[in-house]
């Protein structure tokens, strides 16, 4: 044996007939604690591997209810103004309305109907109109309240809109170059509000040139929503083609939604949905409808 090996020292002290029983002990402690070592990676592995997975199977789940409670908030926004112009209704959004409206979208969403799933292969969701989130604030470019701005900090030296930012838990997201006199910068929101109306309040802030809501899409996916007796009338709309004066082509899908959350689908009509689009809720039957042609 090697004087290196490390039972050298402790078998050349030890009486000859007890040197195997003593060397067979160790090496099974060796094996021993290699085998927990092991175990103990291959746990902590296990361990990362759920977490990861659970992770990222539920981040879907929350960008999903976020996208069903902006809808909610566009469509409650829209049956508060009733064709009245936006900037004259209160900058809050009734909060109410909105978590209601979202129980009626979640409960079409989660329903068993091939409907529902087809309106969800297509992740339709309503028209970003009105602007619930987010508007442009041009204003001169060499006033004195924008230093921050110019020096490629998105903040401001006016009292003005600091107090309205705190106010409104807004913040300050695009500085730009808007032309050889203006700039511009992009504020957003954490939460829904009424663009149009809290817009107004920064219009008449020293520097401020205009406003510009930034929904300007005229025509495009849509949902449409109202409230009669005791029940609620979903409409979806699928739209594509040509939209700049209106979309060339369009299909829809309605239900009614009862006050206790029960989903009836009513009705599917318009355009026939083409393939390449994906939002057939069986492919094959898609597939193999599209060579009979």
């Amino acid at each position: 044996m090697s004087l290196c090996s490390p039972f050298y020292y402790i078998l050349s002290s030890t009486p000859e007939h007890t040197q195997k029983p003593i060397l067979v002990r160790m090496k099974k402690e060796r094996i021993y604690y290699i085998i927990v070592l092991l175990l103990s990676f291959s746990y902590v592995a296990s361990a990362q591997s759920v977490s990861f997975t659970n992770y990222a199977s539920k981040k879907p789940e929350r960008n999903e209810s976020m996208r069903l409670k902006r809808d909610a908030a566009r469509l409650a926004l829209r049956m508060d103004a009733n064709n009245e112009d936006f900037r004259y209704l209160p900058i809050q959004i009734q909060e109410s309305k909105i978590n209601a409206i979202s129980k009626v979208l979640s409960s079409i969403k989660n329903s068993s109907s091939a409907a529902a799933r087809a309106i969800s292969n297509c992740k339709i969701h309503a028209l970003p109109n009105p602007s619930i989130d987010q508007f442009i604030l041009i204003y001169q470019k060499d006033i004195s309240w924008a230093n921050p701005l110019r020096e490629g900090i998105n903040e401001t030296e006016s009292d003005d809109i600091n107090d309205l930012l705190d106010e409104y838990d807004l913040f300050i997201s695009n500085h730009v170059n808007w032309n050889n006199e203006l700039d511009a910068i992009t504020i957003q929101s954490h939460r829904p509000y009424n663009m149009a109306a809290l817009a107004q309040e920064f219009g008449q802030i020293e520097g401020v040139n205009k406003i510009e809501l930034s929904s300007k899409q005229s025509d495009g996916n849509d949902i449409q929503i109202t409230f009669s007796g005791q029940q609620w009338l979903v409409t979806y709309f699928l739209k594509w083609g040509s939209c700049m004066n209106g979309c060339d082509k369009t299909h829809s899908w309605s239900f009614k939604v009862a006050a206790d959350g029960k989903v009836q689908f009513i009705k599917e009509s318009g355009d026939e949905i083409p393939a390449w689009m994906r939002c057939q809720t069986n492919p094959r039957n898609t597939y193999l409808a599209a060579l009979k042609k």
